[in-house]
C-alpha cells in the first residue's frame, strides 16, 4: 500500500493493552498477542514505510482518565513519524499531557460525547499551553 499510494496516505492503527507492567500490542478484537511490546510494533510499522501511527490504549479508551503517556513516550522516541494519541482523553489537560509525552497529535471522542467540552475549547486550551492547534 505504501508503494502504491505513498506513505502520506497510510496510517497504521496500533492497539495497546497494559499487562503486568508492560505495554503489549493486541489484535483488533482486543485479544493479546504473544507479548510483543507495542514500541516494537510501532518501529516495525515505521520500517514498513507508513506515514503515521494512530496509537490507541485499549484499556483507556472511553474511560476518560487520561492518555497512556508512558506508552506515548515509549513509542514516540523510537520513530520519526507522527504519532496520534487515542484512548483515554477526558479533559483538555490530557491532550497537553499527551503532547508533552511525545504525541504529534491527539484524538478524542468520549470526552465530546459525554461532556460539554468542544473541540474549540480544546484548541484554545492547547494554544494557551504553548502548542499549536487550529481554532475554527
Amino acid at each position: 500500500a505504501v508503494r502504491k499510494f505513498g506513505a502520506q496516505a497510510i496510517t497504521a492503527s496500533i492497539n495497546n493493552i497494559y499487562d503486568h507492567g508492560n505495554n503489549i500490542f493486541c489484535n483488533s478484537d482486543g485479544t493479546q498477542t504473544q507479548g510483543i511490546p507495542t514500541r516494537n510494533v510501532c518501529k516495525y510499522a515505521y520500517d514498513l514505510g507508513v506515514g503515521e501511527i494512530l496509537l490507541c490504549d485499549v484499556w483507556g479508551n472511553g474511560v476518560r482518565g487520561g492518555y497512556n503517556c508512558e506508552l506515548l513516550n515509549e513509542c514516540t522516541y523510537k520513530i520519526p513519524i507522527p504519532v496520534i494519541a487515542y484512548g483515554g482523553c477526558g479533559k483538555p489537560q490530557h491532550m497537553v499531557d499527551a503532547l508533552i509525552a511525545g504525541a504529534n497529535a491527539v484524538a478524542s471522542s468520549s470526552m465530546f460525547l459525554f461532556s460539554d467540552i468542544t473541540p474549540r475549547d480544546c484548541s484554545i486550551y492547547i494554544n494557551e499551553k504553548g502548542f499549536e492547534a487550529r481554532i475554527t
